[in-house]
């Protein structure tokens, strides 16, 4: 090949062609640089997540030229699949538009391809050879520091603040999480966090903290960790606070034991899960 030497290829792979000593180096070195996975490729439903991955693994691969031109045998190599599948990713991220490939070719051979990142809406790439990606890293990083610095300061104000009494509110959403806390202890919810909406429970606990008070929320809130149908629910507390459970609660009615755990028959409401969300 006269100075060019070819990367071993499974069956199916197009084979690239680098300078003698390139594969050696491209496979013995590990990039140091950030990997950067703009928000628009993270919930992108077209991707999947290995692709959402190797894009991360193609933004530090094109930060000394500003294109990556490792072969679907170094990727598939890499995370354990076949060239194939690496081949099937490529594809699809240039279909969504986030990369683009160019061949090299000498005469009608080709010797390399190049994998270029297109820029995003929240993500510039520049393509440069003497930027690469440096100024999106760069970018990132100041935010990383910004974020850092206001995690820190709102630290210090939580501890200056620590001797404040709590809100009723507080008191009431740090009880719900560690009965819940303790319930995955005992392996009685699957989950680590609650799958609630902040939005709707919210509401609910303003409005019945001026209805009924902090303490018979509360009392719903503990003794709703006895009633079977409510924990195999997951114990949502907007399941707690809706109206026909917390009447049933606060009486002393349970909802367990009959007809598999529905009250005559008939299933509560859905409780209008939309994801895991913190207070």
């Amino acid at each position: 090949m006269g100075g060019f030497g070819s990367l071993p290829t499974r069956a199916g792979d197009k084979p690239f062609l680098f300078c003698e000593g390139e594969k050696e180096k491209m496979e013995n070195e590990t990039p140091s640089y950030y990997a950067v996975i703009p928000a628009d490729i993270r919930y992108d439903n077209r991707l999947r997540a290995n692709e959402k991955l190797m894009y991360g693994e193609i933004t530090c691969l094109s930060n000394k030229l500003g294109y990556c031109y490792s072969t679907n045998s170094y990727f598939a190599e890499l995370y354990d699949v076949t060239p194939q599948a690496v081949s099937k990713w490529i594809s699809n991220l240039e279909e969504c538009g986030y990369i683009k490939t160019e061949y090299i070719r000498k005469g009608k051979e080709i010797v390399e391809r190049r994998i270029f990142l297109v820029s995003t809406k929240n993500c510039e790439v520049s393509t440069k050879v003497d930027e690469g990606i440096n100024k999106s890293l760069r970018t990132y990083k100041q935010k990383i520091k910004e974020n850092t610095t206001r995690d820190i300061t709102t630290s210090d104000n939580t501890t200056r603040d620590s001797d404040k009494p709590k809100s009723d509110f507080q008191i009431v959403v740090e009880t719900y999480f560690q009965n819940f806390k303790n319930l995955y202890a005992q392996k009685k919810v699957n989950t680590e966090k609650p799958y609630i909406s902040m939005k709707v429970a919210g509401s609910m606990i303003n409005r019945l903290l001026s209805e009924i008070g902090k303490e018979k929320i509360i009392m719903a809130l503990d003794r709703a960790i006895l009633d079977n149908w409510i924990v195999e629910q997951g114990y949502s507390i907007t399941t707690i606070l809706s109206a026909n459970q917390l009447n049933k609660l606060l009486n002393g009615k349970s909802t367990t034991s009959q007809n598999g755990g529905y009250v005559n028959n008939k299933r509560p409401a859905s409780d209008n899960k939309v994801g895991e969300i913190d207070f």
